[in-house]
């Protein structure tokens, strides 16, 4: 798949930029805070319908202006081509249409167009707290699963209603504790579903990510990933009867703090090199190439279930890396299909020149306070 055109129309810094892409690799490039990472934002979001920022959809209009637009045009593997428009109001709904159909749900987007990111912010994957990981996972079996994100949504909601009971029960209101065993019952279904999804994904993932690992840091350390779980299985798979188990044990707590303990909202994923927890022991060296490890295997993780090349984002990402990683990362990005990549410099492509002789098309984008400008090689 790759991304033939985009609109954007009030979008961040842009009040009407518009573009062509290569097929192959496409640099963006300009000084700091003139746009950059909010074009490859915009990319993501007509793919996924969300950004790869935390960010909130009033936050992506214009100033001054009350709406944005993303019109792209995409072309599958298959040659069949799609358009897809996002479109915000201020303060308002958002809406999602794949070739002037306008989608139900938005999240019926997720898996139509495979999309994979690496920027600085998606260190804290490695670094950051188990919420960063979690999302990481949750965004990835989305693009896959179906019925993981509608498990996912589903769980979501059923939390919320547990948990308003819980803040009831604290609070001291006229409620039977007996009125929170529906939602436990539900929540368990619909959880174990989620662990279960996610333990079939690590088991099928982590062979292939352990192997790009070793291919990018030529050495023999050995790195397992593996979901840590407030929720103890006895068995392979999640029963029912484990994850009962687990709220008899805190149920007491749970009624005083007002919010549910266990579960997989409460899971982390844990990166293990040589049997050495990653968050505690990892160097920055290591954290790097785990990210950029992880990375390529999801790529091509989402390109086998999906059977669609995904886009591939970079941006910055090689000002994290060192020279050996750098090169091998340059190296690998004819195999990753449709690239986008950020750089302060147009230099860049000539600097690295031996990495990029292989593209047999390099578009070059210049960003300026929101204005793109197309230059020609």
């Amino acid at each position: 798949m790759h991304l033939e055109k985009i609109l954007m129309v009030s979008f961040r810094n842009f009040s009407a930029a518009e573009a062509t892409f290569s097929s192959d690799l496409n640099l963006i490039y300009g000084l700091n805070a003139q746009g950059k990472t909010n074009f490859l934002e915009a990319i993501y979001l007509i793919c996924l319908g969300r950004s790869f920022r935390v960010a909130k959809n009033q936050e992506m209009v214009k100033k001054d202006e009350s709406f944005f637009t993303i019109d792209g045009n995409l072309t599958l593997d298959n040659k069949i081509k799609k358009r897809t428009v996002l479109r915000y109001i201020r303060d308002g709904k958002k809406e999602i249409s794949i070739d002037r159909k306008k989608l139900t749900k938005h999240s019926k987007i997720f898996g139509q167009f495979p999309i994979v990111v690496m920027a600085p912010d998606e260190f804290k994957i490695t670094s950051g707290g188990p919420s960063e990981r979690r999302r990481f996972i949750d965004i990835f079996l989305s693009q896959v699963s179906l019925s993981y994100l509608t498990n996912l949504q589903e769980y979501n909601r059923i939390l919320k209603q547990r948990n308003r009971v819980l803040q009831q029960i604290r609070d001291g209101q006229a409620l039977s504790e007996t009125s929170i065993e529906p939602w436990t019952q539900r929540l368990v279904e619909v959880g174990c579903e989620i662990i279960n999804a996610r333990n079939m994904f690590i088991l099928e993932f982590s062979e292939t990510l352990q192997a790009i690992y070793k291919k990018y840091t030529e050495s023999r350390d050995i790195l397992k990933i593996f979901i840590e779980s407030t929720v103890t299985l006895r068995h392979e798979n999640c029963d029912t009867e484990d994850f009962y188990g687990a709220f008899q044990s805190v149920i007491n707590k749970e009624k005083v703090l007002g919010t549910t303990l266990v579960g997989p909202h409460r899971d982390d994923l844990v990166f293990k090199i040589n049997g050495m927890d990653l968050r505690k022991y990892g160097s920055r060296g290591e954290h790097k190439s785990v990210l950029v490890a992880l990375k390529i295997a999801e790529f091509r993780y989402l390109k086998l279930k999906q059977d669609e090349t995904p886009i591939m984002l970079l941006d910055d990402c090689y000002s994290e890396l060192d020279n050996l990683r750098e090169e091998k990362v340059f190296k690998s990005l004819k195999d990753l299909g449709q690239i986008f990549m950020t750089s302060p410099r147009e230099s860049i492509l000539d600097n690295q020149r031996g990495q990029f002789d292989n593209f047999s098309n390099i578009s070059r984008f210049y960003i300026e306070n929101g204005n793109i400008e197309h230059k020609k090689n």
